[in-house]
């Protein structure tokens, strides 16, 4: 036991990895009862929902044809979701059917099981790549505490789902993770690619924009010149706008991606929907609404606590505001709790309720009745129910 618990301070990443693991693999558990109870395989739970619609973009890409304009009801349609997540898994069947699946004759499963495989494995390199980020500001301890309650989130059932928040949260920790070296163009980059994998990158994209131009003006421009900030923000400016701005090329129309989302019941006028939601009330879906709307308002308390954390970037800090302020811009849903995936502020604020193993592994406690809840909830709904 000793030479274990050596091991893991040695080598700090293994500690994060095997923590990730246990969570999934306790979460997987969830998922097989949640399925036994209702009639439905493994598979076919961890593939439902949103999961369906990436799977048809992996196996047929775009329409080329859409009914945007040509129909008095908007059609659902996967011009809804970027593409480097599905495209990603496309890559990655081929050698997965050649290699595995096909001796298990699972070959037509190829495209299911990459979807898989590639969001649960981005979601483990970006608790790593968390780790590595934050290890400069709050150390080692402080860095895998926030990495493992990261990598424990209320959502985080959902990385072993075929869903693009693993990929997402892998760039933006790598945006993290650069900007924390000054690496600020890499950054931009980062979050260039994570704007083709969700449509929730704006908030980090104006986060890293005000957060360079902090980091030039502060030190009079000696670290960060005027032409990397200025470098940096139109690239971090075309992250924020990438996907709508494609959608609409092909379409010929500003807000054609908003006519797209329409066809889910959502608007384009802002904080419509999270309005309504509230003078309304949960509608259809009480516990579903009602667990979302609960992550929203204490994800977006962290996020004001965290802010006033100077141990932290600008970055950092600002994206925990920006982050959950679009999500109630949006549209507060019952999507919500895995939208905010990516935001920071809850597990720091939980890492600073910590005072020893006890206490962390009674928050963990805590978060795996989260987590088997929100599995229940959502992917455990029967028919009908809304997306997780």
């Amino acid at each position: 036991m000793d030479r274990a618990k050596n091991f893991l301070r040695a080598k700090p990443i293994f500690a994060v990895a095997i923590g990730f693991v246990i969570f999934r693999l306790s979460d997987l558990v969830v998922f097989w009862w949640v399925g036994k109870n209702t009639g439905r395989s493994l598979f076919n739970i961890l593939m439902s929902w949103d999961s369906g619609w990436y799977l048809n973009a992996a196996s047929n890409g775009y329409p080329e044809i859409d009914a945007i304009g040509s129909s008095d009801e908007p059609v659902q349609t996967t011009w809804a979701w970027p593409p480097l997540y599905w495209l990603t898994a496309r890559a990655v069947a081929y050698p997965l059917q050649v290699l595995i699946l096909e001796p298990l004759g699972q070959e037509s499963r190829a495209l299911g099981f990459s979807l898989l495989m590639v969001n649960v494995i981005c979601a483990l390199l970006a608790a790593i790549v968390l780790y590595l980020a934050l290890l400069p500001l709050i150390g080692m301890k402080g860095s895998v505490t926030v990495a493992l309650l990261w990598a424990a989130g209320p959502a985080s059932p959902v990385f072993l789902m075929a869903y693009s928040e693993g990929l997402m949260s892998l760039l933006v920790f790598a945006a993290l993770w650069a900007v924390v070296r000054g690496h600020w163009v890499s950054g931009s980059l980062f979050l260039l690619g994570a704007a083709f994998v969700k449509s929730s990158s704006p908030p980090f994209a104006l986060a890293l924009i005000i957060a360079v131009w902090i980091a030039h003006f502060s030190d009079k421009g000696f670290s960060v010149s005027r032409t990397r900030a200025l470098v940096t923000t139109v690239i971090a400016g075309l992250a924020s706008v990438a996907w709508p701005l494609t959608v609409g090329l092909v379409f010929g129309s500003f807000n054609a991606l908003a006519q797209v989302h329409e066809a889910w019941g959502r608007t384009s006028i802002p904080f419509r929907d999270t309005l309504a939601g509230l003078y309304v009330g949960p509608g259809d879906f009480p516990a579903q609404w009602f667990f979302s709307i609960s992550i929203v308002v204490i994800v977006t308390l962290s996020g004001f606590l965290m802010f006033r954390d100077r141990n932290y970037p600008w970055f950092l800090r600002l994206s925990g505001i920006f982050l959950p302020a679009f999500v109630i811009f949006m549209g507060a849903n019952i999507s919500a709790p895995r939208l905010l995936i990516p935001d920071l502020s809850l597990p720091v604020c939980e890492k600073k309720l910590t005072r020893g193993l006890g206490s962390l592994l009674f928050i963990m406690v805590g978060l795996l009745v989260i987590r088997s809840l929100w599995i229940y909830l959502f992917p455990g709904g029967s028919a009908g129910d809304p997306a997780p």
